[in-house]
This record gives C-alpha cells, structure tokens and sequence, in this order.
C-alpha cells in the first residue's frame, strides 16, 4: 500500500471506467479533527480507503492524530534521526518498508502494513544450533540479500537440531502469528519434525522439507508416508516454510507496564547507539552496566527493583599524589569496566574521596556505599592497617568506620575499639568493603566519600582501585 493516496479509483469490469471522488461530499461539513479521531479507531488499511472518500477526508487522513495510534509506542528508538521531524504517516510506512535491527542485529522488527502488527524475524545468531561452533559442520558466511550481518550455513552434519525463542511481548497482543523458517538450500526429500509454542504448554508439530519436487507431495518412508506442502519462494530471494501458528494474548506485561518499571529519565540514559522493540526490553539493557559522564561513571537498574546503582570510577575521584607516577600509576584490567583503575605503587599518606549529587540515584531509596578494589599478591604496610571510610552528605557530619585490605585472624584483638566493615570477594573478580550507608529522600543532595588512613605513616604499596559503588542497601553486587 502506497503512502500517498489520488483522488480517483481504477475500476475494473464490463464497465471498464473510473470512478472519481466528488468535489463536494456531506463529510466535507464534518471538522477534519473529528475525522481523524474517528479515523484512528480503525486500521491503517481503513484509513487509507477512508482517504478517497472526500478530499476532507484525503486531509484528515494525514494527521498525526492517525498515524501516531496505529505507530508502536516506542517507535521513537526504531526510526533514525532523519525521521525524527517527519510526520507520523511517513514515519508509520518507513517501518514498514525497512525493517530494524535491533538487540545489537540480533533480530529484524517490522510493521505489517495494513494492520500495524508487529513482526519479528531472529537471525541465526540468535538461535541455537547443534554444534555451531564446528568449523567441520557450520560456517558463518555473508549473503548480500539477507537482513543479517551473517547467516549460519550448513557443512557437513549427522544432526540437525535448530532451537528458538522468543518473549510473546516482543509481538502484538491477541493476535494471531504464523512462524516460518527462512532458507535458500536445503536437504532433499528429508522429513524434518518443527513445532512451535508457548513454553510450558503443549506443543504442535509438523513435518516439512527443504527441497521437494512438487506441491503437495507425498513422501514414503517405511511404512511412513509425509505430506509437504512445497517452499514458497519470497521476494527478496529467499525461500520459505511455515512451521507452526500461535496466538498470543499478550496481558499485563505490555510497553505501558514495562515504562512504569523504568526511571523517568530513561530517554536520557538509553544508549544512543541501540534500538529497543519494547520498554521491556529497554528495561533489561538498562540492568547492564553501561558507562556515563565521559566514562567516569558505570550506572545501571536494579534487576528487581529498578532502582538505579552508580559506581564512580578511580578517576572520578580526589586521590593524593595521585597524578605522581612515583606514588600511583592508571593501568588497564580487562576484567574492569572502566578503561583505567589506580594502582597504588608507593606512598606513606593513603587518602582519596569523591562526591556525586544523589540526583542520579532513586529517591526514597536506602543506600550502601562501597570500595571496589583489588590487593596485589606482592604488597606491603597493609597487613592489618586500618582505612577509616565515612559516606554522608555535605555540611553534615559524616560517621566513620573502618576497613581494612589485608586482614590477619587476630584483628579484633587488635583494634577493640574500632568498627571493622568486613570485605567480601564479588563474582565479578574484585573486592568490596562496606563504607557505609544513607537514606536518599529526595535526590538533591551531594553525598561525599572519605577514605584515609590516619593511624599509620608507613609506605606501603599493592592495592587495585576500582571506584566507590552506590547501590540500595542489603542488595548484592549485580
């Protein structure tokens, strides 16, 4: 279906004729924002019938009032940039006609034209193949008239097994969808069993085959005998089979429920750099650690609750001497997610600290502050040297406690008198120490972090920095 529309019909029959759309109409007395509202309870296909009834009704048409009902609700990650200042009608064809990548290529999403329904296509890459990752049986080549960076082609297999899936709120509710399997070559008369739908219910299946002779031909095997409907070739030069149909009700789950669980900045905090098919699947990229602020800052959601967690990089903090590569020097860790941590090579006063607006995390949320840090297995002066830490906010007396990097097993006899904030190793590699908590009310408040040792003026050496993590209390590491 084209975009624009004339004032005239073809006909065609015994007549032979055209018909043409009068100049004058009882709709042309109807304001054309009525018409439009009305217009936008139908279908796009309506919609553009709508538009040879009266040249009124041409114009009412074209309003966004329309277009943006029949257009996803987050259809402003899908279009490019180009598209941001063109009107809802244009903005509605162009997903139609060009489909998107998205989930880093992963999968194609488009709209159907005349419905507006979602449609989906998972690259190979997205599937799980039966020994893939064998050069002797599978390659990944690049074919340049697929959708897909690369498509899986098949060697030399004994066993052919293809798994999908795919979240039923990525698709349009209570509809009905039909999947395919999109091919160019395949085996000869092989019977391969497929079945689709939903998890934990039953599945149908089917039989189908990549190459037969003729529509509708019957293979024999044994006493077994299979009836396949032939391939049908599309337009953009693949071939394709249908290998099941499911209707999905869709529910509670959907873009207005998932926007509730995202922060309400989320437009200023998705990556540019991706496209999103639904708030749900904005919400779980946004639970990733993702780097802000020129890098200096590492932030993401918590999974369960959606409360956001901020870790300041080393370079966002004050250290002393920190920029004397006699004292500390910035390197490089892969397992890191920042592109430069300190490591402390040598010095006699230890004492960094940083401070952050607390608008960047939730309000009314508890939260813990922790020092994220390494020890080198070569290290000196820090075998039970205690680190007074303190976290408050600015003008406000901070309570101090402290940690400690090298802890011996006599350490309480040690130090009676002082709060020892006990480190633990995280799943990601590094070491976390506890410096303290806060209650953030309202989110305009600057919080500072203090991390000193004021008992000892030894040199010592062998500590990693990572940063100072924020993130709601009683929560482990993500």
């Amino acid at each position: 279906m084209m975009a624009e529309n004339t004032h005239s019909v073809g006909s065609k029959g015994e007549g032979g004729g055209e018909i043409n759309v009068a100049d004058w109409s009882p709709f042309n007395t109807l304001p054309e924002d009525c018409i439009s509202n009305i217009v936008s309870f139908t279908s796009p296909r309506d919609a553009c019938v709508f538009a040879a009834v009266s040249k009124t009704f041409e114009s009412a048409v074209k309003s966004d009032i329309i277009w943006e009902k029949f257009l996803p609700p987050e259809y402003t990650s899908m279009i490019p940039p180009s598209l941001a200042s063109s009107s809802k009608m244009v903005i509605y064809f162009s997903l139609c006609n060009n489909p998107v990548l998205i989930e880093d290529g992963k999968k194609c999403v488009w709209l159907e034209k005349t419905s507006g329904k979602r449609c989906i296509m998972l690259s190979g890459e997205s599937l799980y193949i039966k020994w893939i990752n064998d050069t002797h049986c599978w390659d990944w080549i690049t074919s340049p008239g697929s959708r897909f960076e690369k498509v899986a082609k098949v060697n030399d297999v004994c066993w052919f097994e293809i798994r999908g899936t795919i979240n039923t709120h990525e698709l349009s509710p209570r509809t009905r969808y039909s999947s395919y399997i999109v091919f160019k070559e395949g085996f000869k008369d092989l019977p391969i069993e497929a079945g689709v739908g939903v998890v934990g219910k039953q599945v149908s299946t089917r039989f189908f085959c990549f190459d037969v002779g003729a529509v509708g031909q019957f293979l024999k095997r044994g006493r077994r005998k299979w009836y396949f409907e032939k391939p049908k070739e599309r337009e953009d030069g693949w071939r394709e089979i249908e290998l099941g149909r499911f209707f999905n009700k869709g529910g509670l789950m959907n873009n207005s429920v998932w926007e509730k669980f995202l922060p309400l900045d989320y437009t200023s905090l998705a990556p540019a750099s991706r496209v999103f098919s639904s708030k749900r699947e904005l919400y779980f990229a946004l639970c990733n650690h993702f780097l802000i602020e020129n890098g200096k800052k590492s932030f993401w959601l918590e999974k369960a609750s959606g409360n956001k967690c901020v870790m300041l990089a080393a370079r966002a903090l004050w250290i002393t001497w920190g920029s004397s590569p006699e004292y500390w020097q910035w390197i490089s860790m892969p397992e890191s997610r920042f592109e430069e941590v300190a490591e402390l090579r040598n010095v006699c006063a230890f004492e960094m600290g940083g401070s952050m607006n607390t608008q960047v995390l939730s309000p009314g949320t508890h939260y813990s502050a922790y020092f994220v840090y390494k020890i080198r297995n070569r290290r000196h002066g820090l075998r039970d040297l205690p680190i007074q830490v303190g976290v408050g906010f600015k003008g406000q007396e901070m309570p101090k406690k402290f940690i400690c990097f090298d802890v011996s097993n006599d350490r309480v006899k040690q130090w009676p008198r002082k709060e020892l904030m006990s480190s633990e190793r995280r799943e990601d590699g590094w070491i976390e120490a506890e410096i303290g908590d806060f209650f953030n009310e309202e989110g305009c408040d600057e919080i500072e972090v203090s991390i000193v040792d004021i008992t000892s003026g030894n040199w010592k050496c062998g500590v990693i920095i990572e940063g100072i993590e924020f993130r709601p209390k009683g929560l482990s590491v993500n």
